[in-house]
Protein backbone atom coordinates (compact mmCIF):
# COMPACT_ATOMS: atom_id res chain seq x y z
CA UNK A 1 0.00 0.00 0.00
CA UNK A 2 1.37 3.45 -0.96
CA UNK A 3 0.15 6.99 1.00
CA UNK A 4 -0.05 9.94 -1.07
CA UNK A 5 0.04 13.51 -0.11
CA UNK A 6 0.96 17.00 -2.20
CA UNK A 7 3.26 14.59 -5.49
CA UNK A 8 4.80 12.62 -2.01
CA UNK A 9 4.27 8.74 -2.05
CA UNK A 10 4.99 6.77 1.47
CA UNK A 11 5.04 3.22 2.12
CA UNK A 12 2.92 1.92 4.83
CA UNK A 13 4.27 -1.31 6.48
CA UNK A 14 3.69 -3.16 10.01
CA UNK A 15 5.65 -4.33 12.83
CA UNK A 16 4.65 -7.08 14.24
CA UNK A 17 6.80 -7.18 17.26
CA UNK A 18 6.20 -3.68 18.57
CA UNK A 19 2.42 -3.61 16.50
CA UNK A 20 3.11 -0.09 15.22
CA UNK A 21 2.93 0.77 11.77
CA UNK A 22 5.68 2.67 9.73
CA UNK A 23 6.60 4.07 6.52
CA UNK A 24 8.92 6.55 4.31
CA UNK A 25 9.04 8.68 1.88
CA UNK A 26 9.52 6.98 -1.34
CA UNK A 27 11.21 7.89 -4.58
CA UNK A 28 13.37 10.81 -3.09
CA UNK A 29 17.24 10.38 -1.67
CA UNK A 30 16.35 12.76 1.68
CA UNK A 31 15.28 10.08 4.86
CA UNK A 32 11.71 10.93 5.89
CA UNK A 33 10.41 8.55 8.16
CA UNK A 34 7.05 8.48 9.86
CA UNK A 35 4.96 6.06 12.38
CA UNK A 36 1.71 5.52 14.20
CA UNK A 37 -0.61 2.80 15.73
CA UNK A 38 -3.48 2.67 13.20
CA UNK A 39 -3.75 3.26 9.62
CA UNK A 40 -5.44 6.60 10.01
CA UNK A 41 -2.79 7.56 12.65
CA UNK A 42 -0.49 6.70 9.62
CA UNK A 43 -2.08 8.72 6.97
CA UNK A 44 -1.66 11.92 9.29
CA UNK A 45 1.89 11.12 10.59
CA UNK A 46 2.53 10.71 6.41
CA UNK A 47 1.36 14.58 5.77
CA UNK A 48 2.63 15.54 8.98
CA UNK A 49 6.40 14.27 7.88
CA UNK A 50 6.04 15.72 4.16
CA UNK A 51 4.87 19.22 5.84
CA UNK A 52 7.80 19.28 7.87
CA UNK A 53 9.98 18.16 5.02
CA UNK A 54 9.00 20.57 2.73
CA UNK A 55 9.46 23.39 5.65
CA UNK A 56 12.83 21.96 6.55
CA UNK A 57 13.97 22.21 3.09
CA UNK A 58 12.73 25.94 3.11
CA UNK A 59 14.41 26.57 6.61
CA UNK A 60 17.41 25.66 4.99
CA UNK A 61 17.39 27.20 1.88
CA UNK A 62 17.42 24.09 -0.41
CA UNK A 63 15.19 22.98 -2.73
CA UNK A 64 12.80 19.76 -1.81
CA UNK A 65 13.24 16.52 -4.02
CA UNK A 66 10.80 15.83 -6.64
CA UNK A 67 9.69 12.30 -6.68
CA UNK A 68 9.71 10.49 -10.09
CA UNK A 69 11.62 13.91 -12.01
CA UNK A 70 10.88 12.05 -15.13
CA UNK A 71 14.33 11.29 -15.65
CA UNK A 72 15.18 7.11 -15.32
CA UNK A 73 18.29 5.10 -16.75
CA UNK A 74 17.93 1.62 -18.16
CA UNK A 75 20.42 -1.04 -19.20
CA UNK A 76 19.80 -2.71 -22.28
CA UNK A 77 21.63 -4.39 -24.42
CA UNK A 78 23.65 -2.99 -27.51
CA UNK A 79 21.34 -4.82 -29.85
CA UNK A 80 18.02 -3.25 -28.37
CA UNK A 81 19.57 -0.46 -27.79
CA UNK A 82 20.15 -0.01 -31.62
CA UNK A 83 16.75 -1.97 -32.46
CA UNK A 84 15.38 1.23 -30.21
CA UNK A 85 17.23 3.74 -32.01
CA UNK A 86 16.08 2.17 -35.85
CA UNK A 87 12.44 2.56 -34.61
CA UNK A 88 12.75 5.75 -33.39
CA UNK A 89 14.29 7.24 -36.38
CA UNK A 90 11.77 5.19 -38.93
CA UNK A 91 9.30 6.75 -36.68
CA UNK A 92 10.51 10.31 -37.51
CA UNK A 93 11.31 10.14 -33.33
CA UNK A 94 14.09 11.33 -31.06
CA UNK A 95 14.60 8.18 -29.05
CA UNK A 96 13.06 9.73 -25.71
CA UNK A 97 9.96 10.46 -27.30
CA UNK A 98 9.92 6.84 -28.73
CA UNK A 99 10.35 5.04 -25.34
CA UNK A 100 8.59 7.46 -23.64
CA UNK A 101 5.70 6.53 -26.69
CA UNK A 102 6.08 2.71 -25.83
CA UNK A 103 6.48 2.92 -22.01
CA UNK A 104 2.99 4.81 -21.81
CA UNK A 105 1.21 1.67 -23.20
CA UNK A 106 2.04 -0.07 -20.47
CA UNK A 107 -0.99 1.38 -18.72
CA UNK A 108 -3.37 -0.31 -21.39
CA UNK A 109 -1.17 -3.53 -21.08
CA UNK A 110 -2.95 -4.22 -17.64
CA UNK A 111 -6.53 -3.81 -19.12
CA UNK A 112 -5.51 -5.68 -22.46
CA UNK A 113 -4.59 -8.82 -20.28
CA UNK A 114 -7.80 -8.41 -18.05
CA UNK A 115 -10.12 -8.15 -21.27
CA UNK A 116 -8.27 -10.72 -23.04
CA UNK A 117 -8.96 -13.12 -20.01
CA UNK A 118 -12.30 -12.04 -19.71
CA UNK A 119 -13.21 -12.94 -23.66
CA UNK A 120 -11.19 -16.43 -23.16
CA UNK A 121 -13.09 -17.16 -19.82
CA UNK A 122 -16.76 -16.43 -22.23
CA UNK A 123 -15.50 -17.90 -25.30
CA UNK A 124 -14.59 -21.52 -23.11
CA UNK A 125 -17.88 -21.29 -21.03
CA UNK A 126 -20.03 -20.80 -24.52
CA UNK A 127 -17.82 -23.71 -26.00
CA UNK A 128 -18.48 -26.21 -23.04
CA UNK A 129 -22.52 -25.37 -23.61
CA UNK A 130 -22.01 -25.69 -26.99
CA UNK A 131 -20.63 -29.44 -26.84
CA UNK A 132 -23.01 -29.81 -23.98
CA UNK A 133 -26.35 -29.29 -25.60
CA UNK A 134 -24.47 -31.66 -28.36
CA UNK A 135 -23.74 -34.55 -26.89
CA UNK A 136 -19.94 -34.14 -27.07
CA UNK A 137 -17.97 -35.73 -23.91
CA UNK A 138 -16.05 -32.34 -22.52
CA UNK A 139 -12.21 -33.38 -22.27
CA UNK A 140 -11.14 -30.63 -20.51
CA UNK A 141 -12.67 -28.45 -17.45
CA UNK A 142 -10.57 -25.51 -17.25
CA UNK A 143 -8.76 -23.01 -19.28
CA UNK A 144 -4.82 -23.69 -19.37
CA UNK A 145 -3.10 -20.63 -18.13
CA UNK A 146 -1.11 -21.09 -20.77
CA UNK A 147 -3.73 -20.83 -23.44
CA UNK A 148 -3.46 -16.86 -25.10
CA UNK A 149 -6.02 -16.61 -28.09
CA UNK A 150 -9.53 -18.13 -29.10
CA UNK A 151 -7.64 -20.05 -31.60
CA UNK A 152 -5.59 -21.89 -29.03
CA UNK A 153 -9.15 -22.65 -26.90
CA UNK A 154 -10.08 -23.68 -30.36
CA UNK A 155 -7.29 -25.86 -31.27
CA UNK A 156 -8.24 -27.63 -27.88
CA UNK A 157 -11.43 -29.04 -28.99
CA UNK A 158 -9.88 -30.00 -32.48
CA UNK A 159 -10.28 -33.54 -31.47
CA UNK A 160 -13.91 -33.13 -31.06
CA UNK A 161 -14.91 -31.54 -34.08
CA UNK A 162 -15.91 -34.40 -35.86
CA UNK A 163 -18.04 -35.13 -32.65
CA UNK A 164 -19.86 -31.86 -33.03
CA UNK A 165 -20.39 -32.29 -36.94
CA UNK A 166 -21.79 -35.37 -36.33
CA UNK A 167 -24.27 -34.76 -33.75
CA UNK A 168 -25.07 -31.18 -35.13
CA UNK A 169 -25.78 -32.63 -38.43
CA UNK A 170 -28.10 -35.40 -36.37
CA UNK A 171 -29.51 -32.87 -34.16
CA UNK A 172 -31.34 -30.88 -37.89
Amino acid sequence: MMLKYKDYLGSAEMDLESNTLHGKLLFIRDLVTYEADSPAELQAAFEAAVIEYLADCKEYGRNPEKPCKGQFNVRISPDMHREIAVAALEGGKSMNEYVSLVLSCHKNLMGAEQHHKAAREALFVSAKLVMAQNGVKQEFSTIPSNRNSAGDSFRLMEGNQSKWADNTSKAH
